[in-house]
């Protein structure tokens, strides 16, 4: 029996349709961007995708790593970190409490060399075509002001304050990197050296806008929670052996 040859051109249609949906989504089909994709590179934790929605909700993947950093607005989880590989996640705040934990504690230790910098907005600046903040804080702690430009020695934080980072992600970007508070997009951490060096610590590639998946947002429902930061990032190289490093001196046992 013939086919009718309009049948077999429908089917390669519905194919490739179906193919366009598997590997672009809705924005094969031309659906709006509904938020922003920034890669960038971090000197300690290696290369990051985040993706920022419109309404708030962020998730921080770190390529290097195998981890993910969750913070999603209206949910009691706040911010949660959690591993594809080892399915499981852990909670670092809770009711709008973030956690001291030792592993927060080495985070803190790596980005910073001081405990508490007193951050203030210095000059503007364009950074990937885009107008951004730049914050400085002195190294000694005490609070910058212009007269400091010419002999600053202390940190530089980049923001693009048209893209909105939530609240939860914002007091944990406090809690472990020693960052302003302040809810634009971070762009760069930098340290600068009296003699005019710099050590750059954080520095994005770019921005773009795209149409980004409800999934990307959603901790999957099987996984475990367990009781610390540790037995998530377990088996994803340098950090977990500097996290274990870390807890045995601060009296911790990882089982």
């Amino acid at each position: 029996m013939k086919t009718n040859p309009a049948f077999g051109f429908l089917a390669l249609i519905c194919s490739l349709t179906t193919a366009m949906w598997l590997e672009f989504g809705e924005a094969a089909f031309g659906a709006s961007a509904n938020g922003w994709v920034q890669k960038r590179f971090d000197g300690n934790r290696g290369r990051f995708t985040v993706f920022i929605s419109d309404n708030g909700a962020c998730c921080c993947r770190n390529e290097s790593a195998g981890w993910n950093l969750l913070a999603v607005p209206a949910t009691k989880a706040g911010v949660v970190v959690y591993s594809n590989k080892n399915k499981n996640y852990f909670p670092f705040s809770s009711g709008g409490h973030m956690k001291k934990t030792s592993g927060l504690k080495l985070m803190r230790a790596i980005n910073t060399a001081t405990n508490a910098l007193t951050w203030s907005p210095a000059y503007h600046a364009v950074m990937l075509g885009k107008p951004v903040v730049v914050w400085r804080a002195n190294a000694n702690g005490s609070k910058y002001s212009p007269a400091d430009a010419a002999h600053f020695a202390g940190w530089e934080f980049w923001e693009d304050r048209s893209i909105k980072m939530n609240h939860d992600l914002v007091a944990f970007n406090i809690e472990v990197n020693g960052w302003p508070n302040t809810d634009g997009l971070p762009l760069r951490y930098l340290q600068k050296i009296i003699d005019g060096q710099s050590i750059t610590v954080m520095d994005t590639i770019s921005t773009k806008r795209a149409v980004i998946a409800q999934s990307i947002f959603d901790l999957p429902s099987h996984y475990k929670q367990v009781k610390s930061e540790y037995e998530v990032v377990s088996d994803t190289g340098q950090l977990n052996e500097m996290m274990q490093e870390w807890q045995k001196a601060d009296g911790f046992t990882l089982k």
